[in-house]
């Protein structure tokens, strides 16, 4: 989400977590920030609920709204995170996976 520039290893962007297990965590990467942070050191902003993600081999819904300098993710219909005041306001988009496959489906891009 919201990747600005380029950089090594990462460049300064905004992630949305879908690792199995962590689907709804958002990273702060390249040296972006959200408001109320207060430890630069920390990159996660935990999902909010226990997790809402469905057992391996079923597809799993992710919603990911970007306003302005706002996100909230749903996963499978289930709020799992909001944060605001991002350093990252616009950008391209990225999906990536890291270590082993993975598969997108239905992918629908809205512009409010």
């Amino acid at each position: 989400m919201n990747i600005s520039g380029s950089g090594n290893p990462f460049p300064p962007c905004i992630e949305c977590q879908l690792k199995a297990g962590n689907a709804g965590d958002i990273l702060t990467l390249g040296g972006t920030y959200i408001a109320g942070r207060t430890d630069s050191s920390i990159i996660v902003t935990p999902k909010k609920r226990h997790s809402s993600e469905l057992p391996a081999g079923e597809w799993n819904k992710c919603d990911i709204s970007v306003i302005n300098d706002s996100i909230t993710v749903f996963i499978n219909d289930t709020l799992q995170n909001i944060v605001t005041g991002t350093s990252v306001k616009s950008g391209k988009i990225g999906l990536q996976s890291e270590g082993s496959p993975v598969e997108f489906r239905n992918i629908s891009l809205v512009r409010k």
